[in-house]
């Protein structure tokens, strides 16, 4: 195979991908398809990034986990509170 046949190929891939990728875009399709109805009216819906374990994530603080913990409980707790 040729370079410029593996870059073309990888070209390819980054358009339509196959194997593993599109698998996990589509499971994480399916999880935000699922967690979108549990969220508080008027938010926005959650990322695909957010299903996608392979997507590189920035390093967080444990006090950032904690904010984005708390942002969450809130996105998603009903009228009551809970």
């Amino acid at each position: 195979m040729s370079s410029r046949q593996i870059a073309e190929w990888i070209a390819y891939s980054d358009l339509e991908p196959h194997g593993w990728q599109y698998y996990e875009l589509l499971h994480a399709v399916r999880c935000q398809i699922a967690a979108a109805p549990h969220r508080k009216e008027g938010c926005p819906p959650p990322e695909l990034t957010e299903f996608m374990p392979s997507v590189e994530m920035p390093e967080m603080t444990p006090e950032e986990i904690a904010r984005n913990l708390g942002e969450w409980k809130t996105l998603t707790a009903d009228e009551s509170g809970n």
